[in-house]
C-alpha cells in the first residue's frame, strides 16, 4: 500500500472566549483519524457546560466506515448578566453538517479576525505540522452566535455524518494474486480490513465552568472489533489496538453493540476510538499466463508452451484453466486449483505454489490424469513444474509420466 500523505478530519465546536490545545503526532505507524472535538473557550467566559452528550452511529466499512454524530451540549449563564459569544463548528471530512440552538438553526458568517482566532484556539501552538496544515487548509467553519440571557440554559446540538478514515500500516506481505497480475488484477467486492480510528478531543471542556458531565455513545456492529484509549496529554495519542475499552458500558441488540461511557468534572484531554471492521475477501480477477518450457523423462522432448487464465479468491487461492501444446501433434488442457503464500515486503524469498490439476489430452489420443504442480514466482516471473500421470497408460509406457518445466510470465 503506497505511502498516504497525514489526513486528519476534525469536528470542533469552538466558542471565541477560551483555549485549549490540540496537537497531533507522529508514530511508527501511521494514522489518519477522524478528529471530533468538544466545547472550547478562547478567553475566560461565565458561561457553564453542565452536560454533553455525544453519540455515535456507525455502519458501513467500504471503503470506510460512515459514522452519524450528535453532539449536544447544556450551556447556562449562572451570572445575572446577558452573555453573547461568537462560535464555529469545525469540520473536516464531514458531510450534512447542521447547528442548532434551542431547535432553531443558527449560523453566522465570521470575520477574518474571528476564523484566525478559532484556528489558534485549535491548533495552539502548532503552527506547521500534519494537523496544522490540515485544519487551516481543509477545514470547513460553521459559524453561529450563542447568547444566554441572565439565568437562562440553552441547548446546543451540533450533528452530521463523520468518516473515520484507515489507520495506515505498511503492508509486510502482498498477496500472489496482486504481485503476479499488476497489470489486469482488479478486485471485486469485498471489504477493507483494519483499523479506522475517530478522535475525540475532551480537553477544551475543563476550560468551562459546570459540572461538565460527559455522556458517550457509540453504535457499531455486532461483529466489529472496538477499542477505546483515554491520554491525559493531547501529545499522548497512541495506538487504539483491541485490547482497550474496558471501562465502557457494552450492551448488544438486533446485531448492533452499544458502547457507553460516563464521566463528570474533569475528564481526560484525548478519547480515541478505533474500529476493526469485519473485513470480507474480495474476488481477484486475476490475469494472464503464459510458459514457456518443454517435458523431460522417457515420453518428453521439444519445444512446449501454455497459456491460461487464472483467477483468485480469496487472493491465496488461485483458479485456472490452461492449455499446453507442443505445436506438434500434443495438446492438453488443464484446470489448476493451486495455493500462493504471499510474496513479501522485501523479496528476498519468492511466493511459493503448491496444487493440483485435471489434465484432459486431446492429442494425438484423448487421456485423462491427475496433475501436481509446484513452482515460486518473484512478482509476475517465475517457474512452475508439473507432474502428470496418465492411469489408463501402463507404466511401463513412455507417457505414462510426463514432466514439464516451464519458466512464467504473468500479465
Amino acid at each position: 500500500m503506497p505511502h498516504r500523505r497525514v489526513r486528519s478530519a476534525a469536528v470542533v465546536l469552538g466558542v471565541l472566549a477560551a483555549t485549549a490545545s490540540a496537537r497531533a503526532n507522529m508514530a511508527a505507524i501511521e494514522r489518519n483519524p477522524g478528529v471530533v472535538g468538544g466545547l472550547e473557550t478562547y478567553d475566560a467566559t461565565p458561561l457553564a457546560v453542565d452536560e454533553e452528550r455525544l453519540t455515535f452511529d456507525c455502519r458501513g466499512g467500504d471503503p470506510e466506515p460512515r459514522c452519524e454524530f450528535e453532539a449536544t451540549y447544556f450551556v447556562h449563564n449562572p451570572t445575572g448578566e446577558p452573555q453573547s459569544v461568537t462560535a464555529s463548528f469545525f469540520g473536516m471530512y464531514t458531510d450534512e453538517v447542521s447547528i442548532r440552538v434551542d431547535g432553531e438553526a443558527a449560523t453566522h458568517e465570521l470575520t477574518d479576525d474571528e476564523m484566525r482566532g478559532l484556528y489558534d484556539a485549535v491548533l495552539g501552538e502548532e503552527v506547521e505540522g500534519p494537523l496544522a496544515e490540515v485544519v487551516r487548509e481543509e477545514s470547513r467553519l460553521y459559524g453561529f452566535v450563542l447568547e444566554v440571557e441572565p439565568g437562562a440554559r440553552r441547548e446546543v446540538v451540533a450533528s452530521g455524518v463523520v468518516r473515520a478514515p484507515q489507520r495506515f500500516v505498511p503492508d509486510s506481505w502482498f498477496p500472489a494474486v496482486e504481485t503476479r497480475h499488476l497489470l489486469l488484477d482488479r478486485t471485486v467486492g469485498g471489504a477493507r480490513n483494519g483499523w479506522f480510528d475517530l478522535r475525540y478531543l475532551l480537553a477544551p471542556l475543563n476550560t468551562w465552568a459546570g459540572e461538565r458531565a460527559v455522556t458517550i455513545v457509540v453504535r457499531h456492529p455486532s461483529d466489529w472489533s472496538f477499542a477505546a484509549a483515554l491520554a491525559d496529554s493531547a501529545m499522548q495519542f497512541g495506538e487504539v489496538t483491541g485490547g482497550d475499552g474496558e471501562e465502557w458500558e457494552v450492551s448488544d441488540s438486533g446485531g448492533v453493540r452499544t458502547e457507553t461511557w460516563h464521566s463528570q468534572g474533569a475528564v481526560p484531554a484525548v478519547l480515541e476510538l478505533g474500529f476493526d471492521v469485519a473485513s470480507v475477501e474480495p474476488f481477484h480477477s486475476g490475469g494472464v499466463v503464459l510458459g514457456f518450457g518443454g517435458t523431460v523423462g522417457d515420453g518428453g522432448g521439444g519445444f512446449w508452451m501454455r497459456a491460461g487464465y487464472e483467477i483468485g479468491y480469496p487472493s491465496w487461492l488461485l483458479y485456472s484453466v490452461n492449455v499446453d501444446t507442443d505445436y506438434v501433434d500434443r495438446v492438453v488442457i488443464a484446470p489448476h486449483l493451486e495455493g500462493a503464500t504471499p510474496l513479501p515486503y522485501m523479496p528476498i524469498f519468492p511466493s511459493l505454489d503448491l496444487g493440483i490439476g485435471l489434465p484432459i489430452q486431446v492429442l494425438p489420443e484423448t487421456l485423462v490424469g491427475i496433475r501436481f504442480l509446484c513452482g515460486f514466482t518473484w512478482g509476475p516471473v517465475g517457474f512452475n513444474a508439473t507432474f502428470d500421470l496418465y492411469p489408463q497408460l501402463d507404466t511401463g509406457h513412455p507417457d505414462f509420466l510426463q514432466i514439464g518445466l516451464f519458466g512464467v510470465v504473468a500479465i
